[in-house]
């Protein structure tokens, strides 16, 4: 005979799974830059993050928020048309910096090469 009634075993699964994720959160939680007290300001300051625009070829209008896809993924055709983007930093030119950006944006569906926004004035055709 079984110590702890049936109906108790049936949720010790999912009561150890609950113990373990608040576990696991409380330790990422303790992991992350607090907003308060400026710490987070501390640590992004190292960084100097600025805004800068990319050189877009004339005429560029994204198109479609929302891809065609095939009939079979219709039910996640929005979570679809939101990955596929990328951006990639590379030396096209050969100068020996990383002065020229790849980017693939899928609400046009093409691939545009231009120069980096800190690429210096003197080299951009």
């Amino acid at each position: 005979m079984s110590v702890l009634p049936a109906w108790f075993r049936r949720f010790v699964p999912g009561l150890t799974a609950l113990v373990l994720i608040a576990a696991l959160f409380a330790v990422a939680k303790s992991a992350v830059a607090s907003t308060s007290g400026g710490e987070a300001a501390k640590v992004a300051s190292h960084y100097k993050f600025t805004r800068m625009p990319i050189a877009m070829p004339p005429g560029y209008h994204p198109a479609q928020s929302v891809r065609p896809v095939n009939p079979a993924y219709q039910h996640i055709r929005s979570w679809i048309s939101s990955i596929g983007s990328s951006v990639a930093l590379t030396d096209l030119t050969g100068k020996g910096r990383d002065d020229d950006i790849c980017l693939v944006d899928p609400r046009t569906d093409k691939v545009i090469v231009s120069y980096a926004p800190t690429a210096p004035q003197s080299e951009v055709v």
